[in-house]
């Protein structure tokens, strides 16, 4: 392998655990987050499809607290997202951050601007279908389609089914679950982590 050879890895581990190899590669980085209301929905479906979670499920109550004490998998939640986006405004050549929803709500410009982001950038009199067909083949609908998504088997490197990776990727279903009480502690949180950051996201 050459070190003009381009590798993709895929990690939920947050930067503060990274930093130091991040710090000394060339490599960029690309951060997509979810609004905490989402991610805390998505974080409880997931962790009650392990297999602990048949015989003692995990129930909201319990993940809501969980979640806003930092006791998820992959940590603290704002922390987590903090650590990128002050990376991102650090070192913008470097690191893509975009949130679940402004990739929903106009995927693409985000295509586009990733593609220019990663140095290969959609050109010529094609270009603009070229995107329209990458919007089309990533999107969720496409994704959560394939049979490998569907199944119910499990990869080695991870005891849950493939189908556990994929629900419903909706923007706001947390309004769904939660109720007001929830839905005021954990706004008050992303007050202290986000807002008074200057990061005005997630309510």
């Amino acid at each position: 392998m050459t070190d003009n050879s381009h590798r993709i890895f895929s990690t939920h581990i947050p930067y503060q655990l990274l930093a130091e190899t991040v710090d000394l590669s060339k490599c960029h980085v690309v951060y997509i987050t979810r609004s905490p209301k989402d991610t805390l929905i998505s974080t409880w479906h997931f962790v009650n499809k392990w297999e602990k979670a048949k015989n003692k499920p995990w129930p909201l109550e319990v993940a809501t607290d969980n979640f806003c004490r930092g006791l998820i998998p992959c940590g603290p939640y704002h922390d987590h997202v903090m650590g990128y986006k002050k990376l991102s405004l650090e070192r913008p050549k470097e690191v893509f951050f975009v949130t679940y929803e402004e990739l929903m709500s106009n995927p693409k410009t985000y295509v586009k601007e990733l593609a220019k982001f990663l140095g290969c950038p959609f050109e010529g009199d094609d270009a603009e279908e070229e995107v329209v067909e990458a919007v089309k083949s990533c999107s969720f609908e496409v994704l959560s389609n394939y049979e490998m998504n569907k199944s119910e088997e499990s990869p080695s490197w991870f005891q849950l089914p493939y189908n556990s990776f994929f629900r419903k990727g909706a923007v706001g279903d947390y309004k769904n679950y939660l109720n007001n009480e929830i839905i005021e502690r954990v706004d008050a949180l992303t007050t202290e982590k986000f807002h008074s950051n200057g990061f005005m996201y997630g309510i």
